[in-house]
């Protein structure tokens, strides 16, 4: 399962993001950033998007404080062993 984590209107996220991950046959959810990620297991992967998901990382140190955008494009963070990898905010 794929989770997208963010504020941005579900409606955009379906039409801009959604075809392309279902051309692959996977599972999505979009997820409000307000919304701890309970659910997530391990083999899933979350899409981090937005400045306000970079804020959610760094409090839960899973990013270091004042990084970029851009300095974190497509690398992948690893949570703990054994749980999801969360790729780079994108």
């Amino acid at each position: 399962m794929i989770y997208i984590w963010s504020n941005a209107k579900r409606k955009l996220i379906h039409e801009t993001m959604g075809q392309y991950i279902h051309a692959d046959g996977v599972g999505y959810d979009v997820v409000p950033l307000d919304y701890n990620l309970t659910q997530v297991e391990t083999g899933d992967t979350v899409l981090v998007l937005g400045s306000k998901g970079l804020e959610r990382l760094e409090v839960a140190g899973m990013v270091p404080k004042k990084r970029s955008i851009k300095s974190l494009r497509g690398k992948r963070i690893q949570a703990e062993d054994d749980s999801p990898q969360l790729p780079g905010h994108l």
